[in-house]
């Protein structure tokens, strides 16, 4: 097996990284700020120009909202873009994984953006409380069944690194101290986002309509779900590309804590076939979400306290990830499918799963 890149502070050759203050849309598809501009004029109620702080109706949680739904510029800003070629490229990504690696290590947490996350879970109050994935339906302004979608590989098709994954999980968060109110995602929740024709922050009824089929008269109002139609168009989008696409091979490259309180398992692509994917999904989506993942990772689990870390704490944390990153470094992950999923609960994957064969030939 080829060796895989070693750490960004090991790795020599040089590669750009995008920065979130740079924040372009990851697969070079026109300006992100003009797509957010789209959501901006969509779901601000009519005259208004910010959000209001509204209270799930069982107290459980509380969501800021812009509009129809929650407002997470804070959890944005945070995250890491990065581009077509450099998705392909095995040691840019690795510099980019170090760099989110060393950000965390040397400042901890970004608290705006733990605090924006929270807005996604419930049962956060009290000293015993165990934080749980909000359902859409439950948000001060509900989302139908159906407005969250999304395209993914499960890592339930690579059964043994999963359950290392949550074996890791567990180890890493049993160097946080009291209080952090961490959540670790259920083994068969895991999953690589390829891409979201509609987000939870940013939600699209039509994928296909350039304004994502956003109408600004419905703000505060609930922003529907797709038609029939229209859903039935987006799957077979999905299931067409996925015939086309052998299946991509990724490498676990490394666990990083990110400073947006997320702890990520993070991979290569060593088949180079994930990025074109991604690349053909924007162009078929001309108004699906703005914002799309553009590294590789699978998302472990994360804290929800939204209180800074001490650099003892930081450094224990740090060091059970490195331990992991040396465990796992080169373990393969060959999805077997792609995965078309209408989710009902934040990071869940759960509701109406469809299955759509890879190429195999």
């Amino acid at each position: 097996m080829q060796a895989l890149p070693a750490l960004a502070g090991d790795v020599q050759r040089s590669s750009k990284l995008l920065l979130p203050s740079q924040q372009p849309l990851a697969m070079s598809m026109g300006s992100l700020e003009a797509d957010k501009s789209v959501v901006r004029h969509a779901l601000l109620p009519s005259g208004g120009s910010g959000g209001s702080l509204k209270t799930h109706k069982k107290g459980e949680a509380k969501v800021h909202m812009v509009g129809s739904v929650p407002d997470m510029s804070a959890s944005w800003s945070a995250k890491v873009a990065v581009t077509t070629e450099q998705q392909a490229d095995a040691l840019a990504m690795a510099q980019v994984y170090g760099s989110m690696r060393e950000k965390f290590a040397a400042h901890g947490l970004n608290l705006a953006a733990v605090r924006a996350t929270r807005q996604y879970y419930a049962n956060l109050d009290g000293p015993n409380a165990t934080p749980h994935p909000l359902q859409y339906a439950h948000f001060p302004t509900p989302l139908e069944d159906g407005a969250v979608r999304l395209g993914v590989f499960l890592l339930g098709s690579a059964p043994s690194l999963a359950a290392r994954a949550v074996e890791a999980t567990q180890e890493v968060f049993s160097a946080l101290p009291e209080g952090m109110q961490p959540h670790a995602s259920g083994q068969t929740d895991l999953h690589l986002t390829i891409f979201m024709p509609s987000q939870p922050s940013d939600p699209r009824p039509d994928p296909f309509a350039p304004d994502g089929g956003l109408d600004p008269k419905s703000a505060p109002h609930p922003i529907p779900a797709p038609t029939a139609e229209t859903l039935t168009q987006e799957v077979q989008v999905f299931r067409d590309l996925a015939a086309t696409t052998r299946p991509p091979r990724f490498e676990v490259h490394s666990l990083v804590f990110a400073d947006s309180g997320t702890l990520l398992l993070c991979f290569v692509d060593t088949s180079k076939r994930l990025a074109g994917l991604r690349a053909q999904l924007r162009i078929a989506f001309t108004g699906g979400a703005a914002r799309q993942s553009s590294i590789m990772h699978i998302t472990l689990g994360r804290v929800l306290a939204p209180k800074q870390l001490t650099a003892d704490d930081i450094a224990a944390v740090q060091a059970k990830c490195d331990t992991w990153t040396a465990k796992l470094r080169g373990t393969a992950f060959t999805p077997d499918a792609l995965w078309h999923v209408q989710e009902l609960t934040f990071t869940s994957v759960d509701g109406k799963r469809e299955r759509l064969a890879l190429n195999q030939d």
